[in-house]
């Protein structure tokens, strides 16, 4: 066994154990934070929290619409019975009035710990006067029914003065309209359904059942003219996942049809196409293994991302089967020969997906990783494998010697053949264009008014920009805080936080007054710190001094003497109160604060972290000047702080970038031996990827990070071309072959990418027009840069047509 069957044999044993791995440990991932970028500071890191899962993760909103007022919330309601018999949720909410009768209770019991009011005022002679004037106007007004339930027992109003602060309350800041017993939007046009999951929705099957449990009760229960609205993390998750499978098997199966049918048509042998396929395979199965032996996962959007492969590994078999003469395979020189030029292009491409590792963003580098593995495999397999395989003794798949003729890779396929290659052979008359065009386009892009890149980090969102209008619109119906600004508390525990929180709570509602913000949201309007609760069980420790005090307030008000004896009672019952956690673990608790409290104050490394929504910030300035006084405080207004955390990124990947342009030229300057002949090659590459550039800025899409991989993408194909075209002229008798590997190539590469271009994934819709559009302008500035037009008329003469 010689060298080249080790290698061939090694390749095999290889997929064989790539294949094991895959059936072991297969598992896809549809993390929406995986391409976010990696945070370097604290404030980075909370800024990512927050992007990715500070609002509840659990938390689904339903909107419907389409029908009368009335109707709506008839069907609000029987869906919402439905949702709550299915057991899936643990909390199931469409208005004002829905809390139970043990959630009730439960509040009932703890208002002394849970109240803000301070209990002190509250139950001296003045604040139980106050309080009974209150109780009096109460009975007399739309509440009364509520007063009369709670007058005995709560004269100072501690419950409801909880549940006017809770209950149906999503927000402090706001209250949703209620219509017919339930919630409505401003406009009456939606009527609403807050959800919370009860299931672990770390689980991607967990997140599935509840989804497709909501959508099969509204087909069940539908009327006609309803619509739904359903958005949420859960629900986006699944969605994103449902997409890249549809991708999976819609794309993949299109791409695959479309470039098998373009090579039987060129090829006209299964035989051939076969071969040409191999080396995708084996690439994307090895690339496959890896990602799992690394991560234990791949993201779906990396997987959906291997299409992308088979527009650039068919290329390595490609050039080496058809640029080179059937007979000549068995030739280890002519092999060597080919492959001294397509290991160029390869390295020049792996260099240029390096850019994705140094990224900054898991989300790249898992790509790259891919990439990188998969082309390289591709290769080998291609160099090491094929000529084996094509020049194996097995018989072909016809014996007839028609098919023996056809199964030739060389076949000249008649008049699109020959037309091609006599413009190719003229482009060079057009040669100054090419420059022409760079620095037209480059002039362009620098004083364009236009902007150039798109940092925002939706521009990284997986989602519809349509989608997440929709989620947004659902969260201010409720009152959702849906983006803007907010203040993070970092301190060493839950307790802390919660007492820095009451710390800055009287001077937050100062800047309410002074109207710089219109209000605010913390962890510590629902529950209080241990401290606050302890303090609130010392103010009423003297019951007799409380009984007395009640006694004069009692004075000239039409209330019976021992009515308020329940209220003593729970005076004496409450000293026996414990403080409540914000672990607790009480399920009424849950019930009444729900969702609430985890997204306001949560784990954060080995401290805890409190958010402070802000809603209507008025002077970011003056709320930047209040959190450089409290040292433990950070303002973050998302959209400025994610912007320069996507620019910083994306500046890390244009020096990254930069710098692979840099080894590339080296790496050519060495194969050639010439410091300016890589210029041949790389004028029209460059050309290619900055006009592919101009053309997307000033068509209304400004670049984002994945519009910049793909301009790597152009670039690494680029270079595959421009090689292959600067071999033309030094090698004129190989035009008929080496051409035909070039165009063949090409129209393989514009099938795979055009067809991605019809993904419902935003990230891999923007790859499929970028790389569609920058491979088909590579082979025509390749061509125009390649010769001069004496050298291609000389050409034209000597070949035949």
């Amino acid at each position: 066994m010689n060298a080249a069957q080790i290698k061939a044999l090694a390749l095999v044993c290889m997929l064989l154990g790539s294949v094991f791995i895959i059936a072991d440990r297969f598992n896809i991932s549809t993390d929406l934070g995986t391409f976010l970028p990696d945070a370097e500071t604290k404030f980075d890191r909370l800024l990512r929290h927050q992007l990715y899962s500070g609002t509840s993760t659990n938390i689904i909103l339903l909107g419907f619409k389409g029908l009368p007022e009335k109707q709506l919330a008839d069907f609000n309601h029987k869906i919402s019975d439905e949702l709550m018999k299915s057991g899936l949720f643990s909390v199931v909410r469409n208005n004002a009035s829905n809390l139970d009768e043990t959630a009730l209770n439960f509040l009932e019991e703890n208002r002394y710990l849970l109240t803000h009011n301070e209990l002190s005022e509250k139950f001296s002679v003045a604040g139980l006067s106050e309080s009974l004037q209150h109780r009096i106007e109460g009975l007399s007004s739309s509440t009364a029914a509520l007063e009369k339930k709670y007058l005995r027992q709560d004269p100072s109003g501690e419950v409801l003065s909880l549940l006017d602060e809770w209950q149906g309350k999503i927000s402090r800041h706001k209250k949703p309209i209620e219509r017919h017993g339930t919630w409505f939007s401003e406009d009456l046009s939606r009527t609403l359904i807050l959800l919370e999951i009860k299931a672990d929705v770390r689980e991607m099957t967990n997140q599935e059942e509840v989804v497709h449990a909501i959508r099969d009760l509204y087909k069940q229960n539908k009327v006609a003219g309803v619509d739904m609205i359903m958005a949420g993390p859960a629900v986006f998750a699944v969605e994103l996942s449902e997409d890249i499978k549809q991708d999976l098997s819609n794309l993949t199966f299109s791409a695959v049809s479309a470039v098998v049918l373009f090579l039987l048509v060129v090829y006209r042998s299964p035989r051939m196409v076969l071969l040409v396929a191999l080396p995708l395979l084996v690439g994307v199965i090895f690339a496959t293994a890896v990602i799992l032996l690394l991560n234990g996962q791949i993201h779906g959007i990396t997987l959906a991302f291997g299409i992308t492969l088979a527009g650039v590994a068919v290329d390595y078999p490609i050039h080496l089967l058809t640029g080179i003469d059937r007979r000549q395979l068995r030739d280890e020189n002519r092999i060597k020969d080919v492959w001294r030029t397509l290991r160029v292009g390869v390295f020049s491409t792996v260099i240029a997906y390096a850019a994705f590792l140094i990224s900054g963003f898991h989300g790249l580098q898992q790509l790259g990783w891919f990439t990188i593995i998969g082309l390289t495999t591709a290769a080998l397999v291609s160099r090491w494998l094929l000529p084996f395989l094509a020049t194996s003794t097995n018989p072909p798949l016809s014996n007839s010697a028609a098919d023996s003729t056809a199964a030739d890779p060389n076949v000249d396929p008649g008049f699109f053949h020959t037309h091609l290659k006599k413009l190719a052979q003229n482009a060079g008359r057009f040669r100054l264009l090419v420059p022409a065009v760079l620095l037209m386009t480059l002039g362009a892009l620098v004083l364009s008014p236009r902007p150039i890149l798109h940092l925002n980090v939706d521009s990284l969102s997986p989602i519809s920009e349509a989608r997440r209008a929709e989620g947004k619109m659902l969260r201010g119906d409720l009152g959702f805080w849906y983006g803007g600004s907010m203040m993070l508390l970092v301190a060493e525990n839950k307790q802390q936080v919660l007492l820095a929180s009451e710390k800055i709570l009287t001077p937050l509602n100062e800047l309410v007054k002074q109207e710089t913000i219109a209000g605010f949201d913390m962890a510590a309007h629902f529950l209080p710190s241990e401290n606050r609760q302890i303090r609130n069980l010392e103010a009423i420790q003297d019951v007799e001094a409380i009984e007395d005090n009640l006694r004069l307030a009692l004075t000239d008000l039409p209330f019976k003497p021992n009515v308020f004896k329940p209220f003593l009672q729970d005076l004496e019952s409450a000293n026996n109160l414990q403080p409540i956690t914000p672990d607790a673990p009480t399920s009424q608790w849950q019930t009444l604060v729900g969702n609430k409290l985890d997204s306001l104050l949560f784990p954060f490394e080995a401290q805890a972290a409190g958010v402070i929504l802000l809603h209507d910030v008025a002077n970011h300035q003056a709320m930047n000047e209040f959190a450089a006084q409290h040292p433990e405080l950070y303002y973050m207004h998302l959209k400025s702080a994610s912007t320069d955390l996507v620019a910083r990124s994306v500046e890390r990947v244009f020096h990254a970038i930069m710098a692979c342009i840099l080894i590339i030229y080296i790496a050519l300057a060495f194969a050639f031996k010439c410091v300016y002949r890589p210029l041949k090659v790389m004028v029209p590459t460059f050309t290619a990827a900055i006009a592919v550039a101009a053309i997307l800025v000033f068509s209304g899409n400004p670049l984002s990070i994945f519009h910049l991989i793909s301009l790597l993408l152009v670039i690494g194909l680029g270079l595959d071309y421009s090689l292959f075209f600067n071999r033309l002229p030094d090698h004129p008798d190989e035009w008929n072959t080496t051409f035909k590997s070039i165009w063949v190539c090409g129209i393989t590469t514009i099938l795979v990418f055009g067809i991605l271009s019809f993904s419902t994934t935003p990230p891999l819709e923007a790859i499929g027009i970028t790389v569609a559009l920058g491979a088909s302008l590579s082979i025509v500035f390749a061509a125009m840069w390649a010769a001069t037009p004496t050298r291609h008329a000389t050409l034209a003469a000597t070949q035949k047509p």
